[in-house]
Formats: C-alpha cells, structure tokens, sequence
C-alpha cells in the first residue's frame, strides 16, 4: 500500500506546511467553482417530496450514525434497493439516485448540474466492471456486496458534493501528528501512518469505516480515478491482498487506544476548521491577527456549544422514537403473543413499564448531559494560539501504548467487579419478579435498558466533541456509572448483534419506502404531465 500521508518537510516551521496544505485545498475549490461555467442544474417535481423528506427523517431516526454521514449512507440505501428491483443500467441507477437524494433533501433542487448523472453513471459502471472481476459476478448480493457498495456509495457521494477540504484536513493533521508526536511502540512506520491516518479521520472528521476503506482504496490504486480495463483488471487482481490489509488496521490492537488519544489532541483543530471557512477568503490574515483570532473563536465556540445541545436534544428525540417504535414492535409481535399463549392472560403491569421505562431512563440521562463552559473555551483558544506560533514546541511529545504490568490487585477488583455484575442484574431480576414480569418480559426489560444506556452513553460523547477540560461527575452521575457499567456492559454486546438485524430499518427499507418512492414518482410524472397539457389547451392563444 501506499504511503498514507503526503511527504513533507517538518525541519522549518512545519505548523506552516500543515497549514499550507489546508489553506490550498480552499483555493482550489474556490478557484474550481469560479471557473465553472453556467450549467443546466436538476430540477425535480416537489409535489411529494414533502412526504419523502418526512420518510427521510423518520428513518435516520432510527439509524443512529453522526447526522454527517447521512446522505452517504442514504446513497447506499437507495442503490441497494434499486439493485434488489434487478436495475442494472449504470444511467438508470444515477438518474434515479440523484433524483431520490434531491426529495430527501440532501442535495439541493435545482442546483445540481445535469452532466453530474453521466459522472455518477460512469462510477457505478467501474464499481460493477471491478465486482465482476474480483468476484465473478456484477451482482451486489452476494457475501461481499456490502463492502463493493460502501466503495461505491463514498464514491458517488465525493463526487455529486466536493469534499476535498476533509482530505486535505486529514493529511494536514497527519502531518502535525508526526512532527509534534513520537510513537515509541515498536510498530513499522507504514502501521503507524495506517493507524493514525483512521484514528484522524474517525476523531477529526467522523468518519466511518466505509469513507476511510475508500480512502485508503484511492491511496493503494491512483490508477482508479481514470481506471481503464486493463487498470481495472490490475486493481482486481490486487484487491484480496489490500482487503486483508486494510482489515488488519481495523482490528489493530492499538486502534482504540490512539483514536482516544488522536480525538483528545485534535479538539482543537474542529474549532480551527471554522474559524478558516467561516472567515475565508479572509483566513491567513485573521490567523495572523492574535486578537481577531481570539474573538473569532471564542464566537466559533458559543456557536458550537449551542449546536451541541440541539444535538443533544435531536438525539435524545431519535433514542426515544426508535426505543418506543421497536419496543411497539416487540410487544405487538412477541410479549402480547406469548402471554396469549403461555399464561392465557396479559401482564399489563409489566407491559406498561416495559413501555413507558426506556424513554422515560432517556429522558433522564439527557439531563445529566451539558455543554462545556467558559474554562474550556479558554483552553482552545491557547491550544489554537500554540499550534500557530512558529517554533513553539522544540522537541515531541512521546507516547505508547505498550501493556502494563497487571496490577497485584487485578485479580481482586475483577471478583468485585463479578459481584457488582451479579448484584445488579440479580437485584433487578428479584424486583421485576416480584412486579410480575416473566422470562421474555424481564429479557425484553433487560435489552432495552441496556440499549438505553448505551445510546446515553454515546449521546454524551458526542457532547464532550469540544471538551478538553476534565469533566467532573456529580455523585448522583457517579452512582448512575457504577450501577450501570453490567447494563452498559451488556448494550455495548447486544448493539453489535442488533445493528445488522434491526427489525425498524427493514420494514422502513423494503416494506415501506420503496412503494412510497414509487408512488411519489408516479405522482410526479402525473402532475408534470397534466401541466403541459394545461399549457397546451390554455396558455397558447393561437
């Protein structure tokens, strides 16, 4: 595989070189779009497309990813059913694709320009020609059409809105972390880069293992951008062996800790990033202007801050829809059931808490979470200001993840840790006995608080994106912590199982939206019809 970042030269003020490679990316796109001639844009009927964008929203609410990583993956939703229907035309599935994500909102209605859907076409047809070479088939249904289509949808998305910055973002910080840090596990460099460059990229920019394959498949293969048959075939041959590989840096041991360690260090540079694109072109001069830079982010970050708790409060929502529509589920289709059949009766009790007590233990947790304050904006702004200053740092800060020595009393705090497990789960199962609840009632109990627990949990993270002052437990959150860790424990297990069987995001995709997008299309084609002939027989006079 290729080198991961592109070289540099960290001997002279190498926080200019990073930002060097930031600020060109700016220009370039600047530049691209002002150079770009006036071009007929896609405009789509929106007779229904309130209804669709509705549709959209009830389903990413039950879909919980980072908000920035839905119209990727609405991308990949929306070719994966168009593949099911047996459409295969590369010109069709681009049509129908751009046409859908413009309903749904998340590309703008008459802004996107036309020659965009035979762009779109020509990367679904080098995905299909790639497929069939690797596997022998171009269909997107057998074991390894998830990963073929997560290449094809991060492709397609890159390509309909330029993205360019997020890269040049991610080798900038690339190249920062290598010149500030030293790694001092014994790992090949190669590794490292590997390891740092996901590690960045989930932190700093949120992305998800199908965005970060794709890059590092574009890093491994520069001859894809303009792939011919042979260089396909080349690609073909060689994408066993670059799987297997970018596999391995998924299951790195290391992974976990260096991404905890990359997003505590990278805090910084999310409020940066604003700072640039809110004041561009004006950028360079501000960043030179310490007390305009100052004013600049203590701005970016109130901003923040109060997008952090509509954040918040929208994914507390999200939790609390998805947990009571799959819980509805449950009981319509399972508890009620059962309870007909084994106990000739319905437990109503155990019915209504199972209910009303996951949303309710949401709601709850959501309370316990707040932004960060004033101190902490305090500590960006001097964080910023260094990265800045040439010359600051004379040498690197070392690190490692080596393993410890196991502590004496290691053996000791597992058996409590074991008892604390037993009392809970074991104090929990004595109360819901005793308030009637039976063997599929307690587990469905059990599920989603654990899930309940678990979405809290990441809810809060995504409050602390911009923390960098140590967040202080109350008691009331430090009992909670205790208490819930056997519960938490359990989501993190359950949630694995459950994301690639959930029961929601089935009915919704092939029970639901295909036959609404297709009467939103029809609808459509009908309402556009009746207004040329509206024009024909009316607004022509002679």
């Amino acid at each position: 595989m290729n080198t991961i970042f592109t070289a540099t030269d960290s001997s002279a003020h190498p926080e200019r070189d990073y930002l060097a490679v930031i600020l060109q990316a700016y220009r370039d796109k600047l530049a691209e779009k002002r150079r770009q001639k006036p071009l007929p844009k896609i405009k789509i009927n929106q007779t229904l497309s309130s209804l669709a964008l509705i549709y959209e929203k009830i389903r990413t609410a039950v879909d919980f990813r980072d908000e920035r990583l839905f119209r990727r993956a609405a991308i990949e939703r929306i070719l994966r059913r168009y593949l099911l229907a047996g459409k295969s035309r590369p010109e069709l599935l681009a049509r129908g694709l751009i046409k859908e994500l413009v309903w749904g909102r998340y590309l703008p209605n008459n802004a996107v320009p036309i020659e965009k859907i035979p762009g779109a076409a020509q990367i679904i047809q080098k995905h299909q020609q790639l497929k069939k070479q690797v596997s022998g088939s171009k269909s997107f249904f057998d074991k390894q059409a998830g990963l073929f289509l997560e290449l094809l949808s991060t492709e397609v998305d890159e390509f309909l809105v330029d993205q360019r910055e997020d890269e040049a973002w991610a080798v900038a910080l690339g190249q920062w972390f290598r010149w500030r840090f030293a790694w001092l596990d014994p790992l090949p460099d190669r590794e490292k880069e590997a390891l740092v460059y996901i590690a960045i990229r989930q932190a700093f920019l949120k992305s998800d293992k199908a965005i970060i394959r794709y890059h590092f498949f574009r890093r491994a293969f520069p001859q894809w951008a303009a792939a011919t048959d042979v260089a396909i075939s080349q690609i073909a041959r060689q994408f066993p062996s670059w799987q297997k590989r970018v596999e391995f840096y998924f299951n790195h041991p290391a992974r976990g800790n260096l991404f905890r360690f990359v997003k505590e260090k990278t805090v910084p540079f999310l409020v940066l990033r604003e700072v640039v694109e809110k004041n561009w072109p004006d950028s360079e001069q501000l960043l030179q202007n310490k007390k305009q830079l100052r004013l600049q982010i203590k701005r970016v970050c109130a901003r923040r801050y109060r997008q952090i708790g509509r954040r918040v409060s929208r994914g507390i929502v999200r939790s609390i829809i998805y947990i009571f529509a799959t819980k509805m589920l449950f009981a319509f289709f399972l508890e009620v059931p059962y309870e007909m059949w084994a106990l000739k009766r319905i437990s109503w009790l155990p019915l209504s808490i199972n209910l009303a007590f996951p949303p309710t233990l949401m709601f709850f947790l959501g309370q316990l979470i707040h932004p960060p304050g004033r101190d902490n904006t305090r500590r960006i702004v001097r964080q910023v200001q260094s990265f800045l200053a040439p010359g600051l740092a004379d040498s690197q800060e070392a690190f490692q993840f080596a393993k410890r020595r196991q502590s004496r009393f290691a053996p000791v705090f597992r058996l409590f840790y074991f008892i604390l497990f037993i009392a809970v789960f074991g104090g929990v199962s004595w109360l819901l006995w005793r308030l009637g609840f039976n063997i599929l009632s307690g587990a469905i109990f059990f599920l989603f608080v654990s899930l309940v627990l678990l979405f809290g949990y990441r809810i809060r993270w995504a409050a602390n994106e911009l923390r960098v002052t140590g967040k202080h437990e109350g008691f009331v959150e430090s009992i909670i912590s205790i208490v819930s860790l056997p519960f938490l424990n359990l989501g993190v297990k359950l949630s694995v199982g459950i994301s690639r069987l959930n029961i929601l995001i089935f009915i919704l995709d092939f029970l639901i939206e295909a036959p609404l997008k297709l009467i939103i299309d029809v609808v459509g084609r009908w309402v556009a019809f009746m207004r040329q002939k509206r024009a024909e027989v009316v607004e022509v006079p002679f």
